[in-house]
C-alpha cells in the first residue's frame, strides 16, 4: 500500500474502505449483539496484539482494545491528525491488525451469531423506509432518517440490504397467503367432516331402523301363534299405523314406537345429505360426477295408512315418516362419502402441508431474529421449503388408502389418533425430518438385493 493511497480519501471498494468502514461497523455491531446477551460479555475479550515498531506482543486489556477502536474513522486522517487516527501507513496498518484481532474474536464469543448475520438481522427487522433514487444513480436505495443500527450495518455489508428488503417481503406475502389457505384448508376439513358424519349417521340410522323392522317381523309371528294380531298384515309402514297399532301386543306396539323415530332419524339423515350434496357441488368441479337423481315417484306421506291426513287423532304409537328429498336417492349417500374420502386423502393433506410449512417458516425466521442469525440463504430457502412442504403434505395421502380415516400412534401423552391432514401437517412442519425419512426408506427398499450378499 503507498503513502498516496494511505493519505487520500479512498474510494468504494478500496482497502481504507473495506478495514476502517465496513469491517469497524461490523465490530461495532458485534460489540452491541455481545453488550446485550446474557452469557456472553464484551470484558471477556482476550487479545494477544502485537505491539508497535516490532516490540514483542503485549497484553492489552479489553478496555484498551476498545478505545483504541473508538478512535478510528473512515476515511483515516493523515499526518497523525486528532490523536491516535493516524494516517500513516504504519499506524494505519497496525490499527487494521488489531480491528481484525478484535473482529475474530469477537465472532467467537457471538457464535452462532456472526457479523454478517447480525447486520442482515438488523436490517430485516429494521422499519422500511421510503425508497428515493439519488442524484447521478439509477438505482433507488431507501431514505436514511439519521444514525441507526440497520444504517450502520448496511454500511458493513452493503451488499445485504436488497436480500434483507426481498426477505421482509416474502415473509409479510407468506403470512397473508399462509392465513388464507389455512382458513380455506379449515372451511373444507369442516366441511368434508361434517359430510363424513352425515354419512355416518345416515348408515347407523339405517341399520338401526333394519334391525327394529327385524325385530317387529320377529314379534309379529310370535303375536300371531297366540292369536294376537293375525288380521293385521302388509308392511311395517302400514302394521305400525295408528288405526292398526291397537290390534298388536304391548311388546309389538313398543318396538313400533321405536321404529317411528328411527325412520324419522333415517328420513331426516336421508333429507341433510341431499342438502349437503346439493351445496357440495363446488368439491366436484374437478371430479366426474353425476348430479343428483331425482326419485320417479315420492314416497306416500304416510305409506298405506288410512286417514293418515287426520293426524291431530293420532295416538301416541302413531308413525311419522316423512318422505325423503324428493330430488335425492339413497344410493348417492356413497357418492358422497367418496368426494368426502378424496379430500380428506388427497386435497387436505396438500393444503395442510403447506400451512404446516408456513408456520415452520415463521417459527423459524422468528427464533433466527431473536438469536440474530438471519442469512442471505434464508430468502434463498423460502419459496423451496414452501414447495417441499406442499409435496411432503400430498405425499401423505400416498400412504393412506381412502378408507382409512386416521391412525393412531403412542406418544408420550398417550394415544393419538392422527388423521393424513394432521401427518400432513406435521410433514409439512418437519419437511426435513420427512424427507430424511424418504430418503432413507428408499435406501431400504432400494438397496434390498445389493445388500443380500453383505448380511453378516
Amino acid at each position: 500500500m503507498t503513502d498516496s493511497v494511505a493519505s487520500a480519501p479512498t474510494k468504494d471498494g478500496s482497502f481504507d474502505e473495506l478495514i476502517f468502514k465496513r469491517e469497524l461497523n461490523e465490530v461495532y455491531l458485534l460489540l452491541d449483539f455481545i453488550s446485550g446477551r446474557h452469557d456472553a460479555h464484551i470484558w471477556n475479550l482476550d487479545v494477544d496484539i502485537p505491539a508497535r515498531n516490532g516490540l514483542p506482543n503485549q497484553k492489552a486489556t479489553a478496555f484498551d482494545l476498545y478505545r483504541l477502536i473508538s478512535t478510528m474513522r473512515y476515511p483515516p486522517r493523515s499526518n497523525g491528525a486528532n490523536g491516535g487516527n493516524c494516517g500513516e501507513t504504519e499506524d494505519k496498518a497496525y490499527n487494521a491488525t488489531v480491528l481484525l484481532y478484535v473482529k475474530d474474536k469477537l465472532n467467537s464469543i457471538a457464535a452462532p451469531a456472526r457479523g454478517m448475520t447480525i447486520a442482515y438481522t438488523y436490517i430485516y427487522l429494521a422499519e422500511e423506509l421510503p425508497m428515493v433514487t439519488p442524484i447521478g444513480s439509477s438505482e433507488p436505495v431507501e431514505q436514511e432518517q439519521g444514525q441507526t443500527k440497520a444504517s450502520v450495518a448496511r454500511d458493513a455489508f452493503p451488499g445485504l440490504a436488497a436480500s434483507a428488503r426481498r426477505l421482509r417481503r416474502k415473509r409479510n406475502v407468506i403470512s397473508i397467503v399462509g392465513s388464507l389457505v389455512f382458513v380455506l384448508a379449515t372451511y373444507l376439513l369442516c366441511w368434508t367432516v361434517y359430510g363424513s358424519v352425515i354419512i355416518k349417521r345416515f348408515e347407523e340410522d339405517r341399520q338401526s331402523t333394519m334391525d327394529i323392522e327385524k325385530n317387529i317381523a320377529t314379534q309379529l309371528v310370535a303375536d300371531r301363534a297366540g292369536g294376537i294380531g293375525k288380521d293385521v298384515t302388509g308392511s311395517v309402514a302400514h302394521v305400525c299405523c295408528w288405526n292398526t297399532v291397537d290390534k298388536l301386543s304391548v311388546t309389538a306396539q313398543g318396538l313400533c314406537g321405536n321404529w317411528s323415530y328411527y325412520q324419522a332419524r333415517f328420513n331426516k339423515a336421508i333429507a341433510d345429505a341431499g342438502e349437503y350434496g346439493r351445496q357440495s357441488r363446488f368439491l366436484t368441479f374437478f371430479l366426474p360426477t353425476a348430479k343428483l337423481r331425482p326419485k320417479q315417484e315420492p314416497s306416500p306421506p304416510c305409506d298405506g295408512c288410512e286417514a293418515c291426513p287426520a293426524r291431530t287423532t293420532q295416538k301416541a304409537a302413531t308413525v311419522s315418516t316423512p318422505a325423503p328429498g324428493d330430488d335425492f336417492r339413497q344410493e348417492d349417500v356413497q357418492s358422497i362419502g367418496l368426494i368426502a374420502s378424496v379430500y380428506s386423502t388427497y386435497v387436505l393433506p396438500l393444503f395442510f402441508g403447506f400451512v404446516g410449512t408456513v408456520a415452520s417458516f415463521l417459527r423459524d425466521t422468528g427464533n433466527k431474529s431473536l438469536m440474530n442469525t438471519l442469512a442471505p440463504r434464508d430468502e434463498n430457502l423460502a419459496g423451496v421449503r414452501l414447495l417441499l412442504g406442499a409435496i411432503a403434505g400430498i405425499a401423505v395421502g400416498l400412504f393412506y388408502s381412502p378408507t382409512q380415516s386416521a391412525q393412531q400412534v403412542t406418544s408420550g401423552f398417550g394415544v393419538l389418533t392422527l388423521s393424513a391432514s394432521a401427518i400432513a401437517f406435521i410433514a409439512g412442519y418437519a419437511a426435513d425430518v420427512f424427507f430424511n425419512f424418504l430418503d432413507n426408506l428408499s435406501t431400504r427398499l432400494f438397496n434390498l438385493s445389493g445388500g443380500a450378499g453383505n448380511t453378516r
